[in-house]
C-alpha cells in the first residue's frame, strides 16, 4: 500500500499546478433527537439537565464525530454547547408525526433517535382503552412512514418503550405488548429499503433508573446516551483519519482528493488534519494511515 501511495504522491506532484478548487465543505452528522418528554429530558423533579443528550455529546465529542443535534426545541438545557432537540413533552406518537414534520424539512438530520410510546400506553390506560398495542405500534408505523417522506436517506434509530415502575402494573404489560410488535414495523420499513434500526432500552433500564413512575433518573439517562452512542458507532462510525473521500479506506483515491483541491484555504473535505489550508500536510495524515 504505502508502494503505491509513494507513487501516486509523486504523480500527485506533476499535475497539483492544474488542479481546481472544487472541495465542498464537509458538514457535520446532524441528528435529530426525537420524541417526548424524554427526549428534552425531563422528570418531576428536573434532576437531568439535558437528558440524554448529555451524556451522548459527551461520547460523540471524544470519538471524534462533527455532529449537529438538531430540532426547534432548545427546552431543559444540559451543560452542552448544543441543546438543539424535538422532545415534545406529554404527546403521543401521532401528535409527534405532526409537529415533526416542519423541523424535519428545515433541519434535514441525517440520524434520528425516536424515543416515545410512553404517553399513548398511559392514555390508552386513562380513557381510551381503543389504543391496543396493535393500534399503538400502527402509529409508530404512519410516523416512520411521513419521516421517509421528508428523509428518505436518514438512519432511524427506534427504542424500545421503558418500562415503568414496579407499581405501573397495566402499563409495563401494554408497553411489552407493544414492543413485541415493533421489530415487525421496523421489518416492513427495512423491506421497503429503508435504514431503520431497533434500540432496545427496555432491556437497558431497570426500575432503579427512574425518577419517578416513567422518566429515567440521571443514571438512567446516562444508559440511554450510552445506547444511543453504541447505535450511532454501529451504523456510523466515525469516519477514518485520511479518509478523505469517505469510502472507508485509506488509498490513492484520497491522495487525488487532496491534490484536487490543492491550497484551498478554509473548511474543506481534503483538509484531513483541520488546519484550514490543503497542503503536505494533508498528505502526510494519508501516509499515516495507510496499511
Amino acid at each position: 500500500m504505502r508502494g503505491i501511495l509513494k507513487v501516486s504522491a509523486a504523480i500527485w506532484v506533476l499535475v497539483v499546478g492544474h488542479a481546481t478548487r472544487c472541495g465542498v465543505e464537509a458538514a457535520p452528522l446532524r441528528i435529530m433527537p426525537l420524541g417526548d418528554s424524554s427526549t428534552a429530558g425531563n422528570d418531576n423533579f428536573n434532576l437531568t439537565p439535558g437528558g440524554y443528550r448529555t451524556t451522548l455529546s459527551g461520547l460523540l465529542t471524544n470519538a471524534g464525530y462533527d455532529y449537529d443535534f438538531v430540532g426547534s426545541l432548545q427546552t431543559n438545557p444540559g451543560p452542552i454547547l448544543d441543546n438543539d432537540h424535538e422532545g415534545h413533552g406529554g404527546l403521543q406518537l401521532s401528535q409527534i408525526a405532526h409537529f415533526m414534520r416542519a423541523p424535519l424539512q428545515v433541519h434535514q438530520p441525517d440520524a434520528v433517535l425516536l424515543l416515545g410510546g410512553t404517553n399513548d400506553v398511559t392514555v390508552a390506560l386513562h380513557g381510551q382503552p381503543e389504543l391496543t398495542a396493535e393500534v399503538i405500534a400502527g402509529r409508530l408505523d404512519t410516523l416512520l412512514s411521513a419521516l421517509y417522506v421528508d428523509r428518505p436517506n436518514a438512519t432511524v434509530f427506534v427504542a424500545t418503550i421503558l418500562a415503568a415502575a414496579p407499581t405501573e402494573v397495566a402499563h409495563a404489560e401494554l408497553s411489552a405488548a407493544v414492543n413485541s410488535l415493533i421489530p415487525q414495523v421496523l421489518a416492513m420499513h427495512v423491506a421497503a429499503g429503508r435504514d431503520v434500526h431497533l434500540v432496545d432500552l427496555r432491556a437497558l433500564l431497570t426500575s432503579a433508573d427512574l425518577a419517578d413512575s416513567v422518566h429515567p433518573s440521571p443514571m438512567g439517562y446516562e444508559k440511554i446516551g450510552h445506547a444511543w452512542f453504541d447505535a450511532i458507532m454501529s451504523v456510523l462510525p466515525v469516519p477514518l483519519p485520511g479518509d478523505i473521500n469517505g469510502d472507508g479506506v485509506v488509498n490513492i483515491f484520497d491522495v487525488n482528493t487532496v491534490a484536487a483541491n490543492w491550497r484551498a484555504i478554509g473548511t474543506n473535505t481534503a483538509d484531513a488534519n483541520h488546519d484550514g489550508v490543503v497542503n503536505i500536510f494533508d498528505i502526510n495524515v494519508i501516509f499515516t494511515q495507510s496499511p
